[in-house]
């Protein structure tokens, strides 16, 4: 991989998918997921430090925390019945191609 990286002309960018879970603290029974979120904060932040220092063109590292996003996972999660979560995603989300189109601008 690093050895792609430094041929590349141009620069190499590393865009990371993470969540808006990755930067807010205590969402309930999102436990594992909230904690590997935060864990691709803390791994790839390190890692830009790292190549910073042992790269002649480090890359750019971006992370990405997107809110609701209208996908079919999201709203399985949600659930049904009398333990459902009250939420109309395809009015409160924004929808997949939204979401990529705003995390390539950035």
């Amino acid at each position: 991989c690093m050895g792609s990286m430094r041929r590349a002309e141009g620069g190499v960018r590393l865009l990371v998918v993470s969540s808006v879970v990755g930067l807010v603290e205590g969402v309930p029974w999102r436990t594992g997921y909230a904690a590997s979120k935060f864990a691709l904060k803390g791994f790839f932040n390190t890692l830009r430090v790292e190549l910073g220092i042992s790269e002649p063109v480090p890359p750019t590292v971006t992370l990405a925390y997107p809110g609701a996003v209208n996908t079919p996972v999201n709203n399985a999660r949600l659930g049904t019945g009398d333990g459902a979560v009250d939420l109309d995603l395809t009015k409160k989300s924004m929808s997949p191609d939204r979401c990529a189109a705003i995390m390539v601008a950035a």
